[in-house]
């Protein structure tokens, strides 16, 4: 498949509601009101309140295992009900919904989505639309209808992609030298994800290679969370390729007192 012009009626949803208020719920009964049929997956709605970045680092890392003609309704929106667009953007398998707020920059970067229109056709809206839920009045029968089959074009008008972003450092597996990166995401256990990244088809030797962080030199990578010791930070490569440092049963964010935004030094010497 070229790209996602053919859809299934699986939409997935990503938003910072959380679940004890009814908002999810709400954006779920507009989708089975339009769509009966539909699948809802849950992506998550623990995105810490207006983290952009974190739904972004989130859908990047997880789009990729859905079935193509997927939806994705993304909803971390701090401009809602300002003149912020909304995007229909088109990658090779997939269709992604979201503000145009830097949600969508990790599938820039990886060159993911094709083509892009503006959500205003109000057509497939709810009527009236509030100006504080365009997740349930907007996203969600927007996203039911693209499930049904909707053509994106009939949406609104076709915008330009930015392009590809430079959001990853890449690292060469036979290279020396140092690689500067930083933290873009802290995840639940507090492992700290760089943007730091192996392709996968690159052998990167963990002999020669040290990770420095809030003054912490770590040498080599190792295979797994265990094999670090108590109270100390280990460099890994996780599931997405990217070099993550992490304590084993324990929180490198809280250790090491980093955040988002902190840089990453990558060394490696030649053997």
């Amino acid at each position: 498949m070229k790209s996602a012009d053919r859809t299934t009626n699986l939409i997935a949803l990503l938003t910072d509601f959380d679940v004890k208020d009814g908002f999810v719920g709400a954006m779920k009964g507009v989708i089975l009101k339009i769509n009966p049929k539909a699948t809802i997956v849950d992506l998550t709605h623990e995105i810490p309140p207006q983290d952009v970045d974190a739904a972004a680092y989130v859908l990047w890392s997880a789009y990729s295992f859905f079935p193509s003609g997927t939806v994705f309704a993304v909803v971390v929106d701090p401009g809602v009900g300002t003149k912020r667009q909304i995007l229909c953007t088109v990658g090779r398998n997939h269709i992604f919904l979201a503000p145009d707020n830097g949600i969508l920059k990790y599938l820039e970067a990886d060159a993911v989505l094709t083509r892009a229109w503006e959500v205003k056709n109000d057509k497939y809206f709810l009527s009236p639309v509030s100006s504080t839920f365009h997740g349930r009045d907007i996203l969600a029968p927007v996203a039911a209808h693209l499930s049904l089959g909707l053509k994106p074009s009939k949406l609104g008008r076709r915008v330009t992609l930015p392009g590809q972003r430079r959001e990853f450092t890449y690292l060469q597996g036979k290279s020396s030298g140092k690689f500067l990166g930083n933290v873009i995401h802290i995840d639940r256990f507090g492992n700290l994800i760089t943007n730091l990244r192996v392709c996968p088809h690159v052998g990167l030797s963990s002999r020669g290679l040290t990770v420095r962080i809030k003054s912490r030199a770590i040498k080599g990578l190792s295979q797994a969370y265990a094999q670090g010791s108590a109270n100390m930070p280990l460099a890994l490569l996780n599931s997405s390729n990217l070099i993550e440092v992490g304590v084993k049963n324990g929180s490198a964010t809280e250790l090491l007192r980093a955040k988002v935004g902190d840089r990453v030094l990558v060394e490696i010497k030649s053997r």
